[in-house]
């Protein structure tokens, strides 16, 4: 039997781990999901959250340590993330253990589990088990109870060490195996309180302390690109099994089975779980279902989220989504008829509109609806297709890139925006309609390329605001994704302009990220709040009568906008991580060095549709801010992108393919970005914001150079790190 788990962990090594890599294969790619939901930092009236806000904190722990690993720079590591193993696998690698139900009782349930370890790390002759403990310095160092508690955390993980560290032994009993409990919430200034008990017994020795990994040693705020946690790893570790021998033959062997066993759940041995293309895919369908909280089980008495709701009929049967925001309900829940639904990427204001859409539909309203949409490929006017598919909507719907069908043979009209003249056509259509729904996505798209003169955009909120008594017009939008940015100043007089007409109560604000994974939404978070924070100051004045400094000038008091509701924050929505970000670098591109790009974006797609993917071309998008700059790079990557065209046997849509400023409402699982770097002081923050937020769970972006610059791409790609909050949140490869 240990044969077929040894046979089995070998194609695992080939297909997955053996690949060249730019640090730790980690398995699974990304954490594994074992908390998912946001709850309030405060209790609300008749529920409290401690033990919510508590897992909360006990999976955040766990997350920073898994993303130090996975920075680690030793390309031969296998990281395995929550490793569980049965007592019948236990057996197998016991070859003196009997089966006897009557002597041994976990030999009556094969699949009982025996023992876990938060991760085992698989090094070149040698293993590391490693717990994790969430435990902060006890605040009064004479309560003997609580310092009991924090040497109790650290006992807790040595039995939970020794059970897997006695497996591996089993299997060869001269393996190196290396122990350590972790700590990244307990600072190295208070590791005194674990020798502070006054029970002996109840303190540990300096060779218990030297297992423990503190806070400083996994991560620093202020730590170069570089992984902090490097310089503890080859200390510690490096450093102490260089001096140790090995048989390489029962080292193989031995990782080879535990690769098994971390792939086998009952029997059955799924390498897939292994690919990052399934990973991107597992972890987006939970993301684009809903699936946002933990349902209770059994006789659970744990209190609901009350950020979360469930979502109404419609949306869960016709667009597959379980549960909304408590913001996307209010929405909802609205009784104006002409509202502006503000929020950031990501947020779900299109659900909000397809909802509404489909509400409407069931109330067999009379009036004709029309979707008013952008052209782009990858564009979300898919979300509208399918909810009205599903819907079964009779008579049918159209898309119409140019004007509203007045046949009456279609009761939904989606028109495709593709250039400011079909547009104007198309708002001199809408003046004459009577009976008219009228959904608008992405206003900001509208604002930037077609009402970018200040009295036609003022005209077309008046237009909207005459039809409000009879029928419904809801916009959403997002300022911040606005591409045309040259300054605060510019951006500032925009944002006026947009907002200049609007009421206060026809207003509504979304501030929750449930489209991209948390990783993702943590650097879209800090892009976002470093720029509002840069941008304007706490109130955003529109006009005066006496001394109007804006585009908008009208007579009347002065009034004002908080910047709170044109630029809402952006908060987490739920705990669920993808994979972390890579920005690869390339400085000083010669035409003779194209191919480069070429050769860096075959290797993400190789991964991203390799051994076990279930993505398909569609599930992947390649963005670049420069293609009209340089005819080269495009050839190269359309004929990259045409290889793949080609692999696949299967008629598949292709590789989404666009410019940053045209991917307004596209979204993909996967997206490959292409960052052409000029200098430090052009950083454009809403078009980096806008073309991130398009991957909802996994982004690797390429940043070169066509020229040379005294900063090198890898400071700058340092820079914009920084400028997303934090360099936690990928690694950079240098590729010259």
């Amino acid at each position: 039997m240990s044969g077929r788990y040894q046979k089995l962990g070998q194609e695992i090594f080939t297909k997955y781990c053996s690949a060249e890599e730019y640090g730790p294969t980690m398995l699974p790619r990304a954490p594994r999901q074992t908390y998912i939901d946001a709850y309030p930092a405060s209790d609300v009236p008749g529920a409290s959250f401690q033990d919510e806000r508590q897992r909360q904190a006990d999976y955040e722990a766990e997350v920073t340590v898994y993303r130090a690993l996975e920075s680690l720079t030793d390309s031969g590591l296998i990281v395995l993330h929550k490793f569980e193993f049965t007592h019948d696998q236990y057996c197998i690698c016991d070859s003196s253990h009997v089966r006897d139900k009557k002597k041994c009782k976990k030999c009556g349930n094969k699949f009982a589990r025996e023992g876990e370890s938060d991760f085992l790390v698989v090094g070149n002759g040698y293993f590391v088990l490693i717990e994790v403990k969430n435990m902060t310095p006890v605040d009064k160092d004479e309560n003997d109870v609580a310092l009991r508690e924090l040497v109790g955390t650290f006992r807790k993980s040595i039995l939970q060490r020794t059970k897997l560290t006695d497996l591996i032994k089993k299997i060869d009993d001269r393996a190196i195996v290396l122990q350590f409990s972790a700590y990244p919430n307990f600072s190295k200034e208070s590791k005194y309180q674990f020798q502070l008990s006054y029970e002996e017994k109840d303190r540990l020795n300096n060779d218990e302390m030297s297992s423990i990994i503190f806070q400083e040693d996994i991560s620093c705020p202020r730590a170069p690109i570089s992984s902090y946690f490097d310089e503890w790893w080859k200390n510690n570790i490096t450093q102490v099994v260089s001096e140790k021998m090995f048989n390489l033959e029962d080292h193989e062997k031995v990782r080879n089975i535990l690769l098994a066993i971390w792939a086998t759940d009952k029997d059955k041995c799924d390498e897939t779980k292994c690919s990052l293309g399934r990973c991107i895919m597992d972890i987006d369908k939970e993301i684009r279902s809903g699936h946002y909280t933990l349902e209770p089980k059994g006789r659970s008495m744990r209190d609901p989220n009350p950020r979360i709701i469930p979502a109404p009929d419609v949306t869960v049967k016709h667009l597959g989504i379980k549960y909304l925001t408590k913001e996307q309900n209010d929405v909802l829940q609205s009784p104006e008829n002409l509202l502006w639904i503000i929020g950031p990427a990501g947020a779900g204001k299109s659900v909000i509109l397809a909802t509404k859409l489909l509400q409407l539909l069931n109330e067999e309203d009379s009036c004709l609806i029309v979707i008013l949409k952008f052209h782009g490929k990858g564009n979300n006017s898919n979300i509208y297709q399918n909810a009205l598919k599903n819907a079964e909507t009779r008579p049918s719907y159209t898309i119409n890139p140019k004007l509203i069908d007045l046949s009456g043979k279609y009761k939904v009209n989606i028109i495709e925006i593709k250039d400011r003249i079909r547009f104007m056509n198309f708002l001199g259509q809408l003046r004459g309609i009577q009976k008219c729904h009228l959904f608008v996505d992405d206003v900001q798209d509208l604002f930037c390329k077609y009402l970018f003169i200040r009295h036609e955009w003022i005209d077309f909120v008046e237009t909207l605001s005459k039809r409000q008594k009879k029928y419904i017009t809801w916009l959403s939008c997002d300022v911040m994704q606005c591409h045309e940015y040259r300054n605060e100043a510019f951006f500032m007089n925009k944002t006026l302009i947009l907002f200049g007409k609007i009421p206060s109560h026809q207003i509504m604000c979304l501030s929750v990220n449930i489209r991209n994974a948390r990783n993702i939404a943590r650097m879209l978070n800090s892009i976002r709040e470093v720029f509002i924070l840069g941008t304007c100051s706490e109130f955003m004045i529109l006009c005066s009568s006496t001394s109007c400094q804006c585009e908008i000038r009208c007579e009347g008091p002065r009034h004002t906008i908080d910047k709170r509701v044109a630029l809402p924050k952006q908060l987490y929505g739920h705990f669920i991580h993808g994979p972390r970000l890579v920005l690869h670098t390339l400085k000083d591109l010669k035409f003779e060095k194209h191919s480069d790009i070429r050769d860096i974006l075959t290797q993400e797609l190789d991964s991203l549709l390799g051994s076990g993917s279930t993505m398909k071309n569609s599930d992947i998008g390649i963005i670049g801010d420069s293609f009209f700059l340089c005819r080269p790079i495009r050839c190269l990557l359309e004929e990259t992108m045409k290889s793949y065209g080609n692999r696949d046997e299967r008629g598949e849509k292709p590789i989404g393919f666009c410019n940053t400023k045209s991917c307004y409402s596209a979204e993909w699982p996967a997206v490959v970005l292409l960052h052409h770097f000029t200098s430090l002081e052009k950083i454009n923050p809403p078009l980096l914001y806008l073309a991130v937020s398009r991957a909802r769970v996994y982004c690797s972006v390429l940043i070169y150079s066509t020229v040379k610059s005294k900063v090198t791409v890898h400071k700058y790609a340092e820079k914009l790190l920084m400028s997303a909050g934090g360099i936690a949140f990928a690694k950079v490869i240098d590729h010259g």
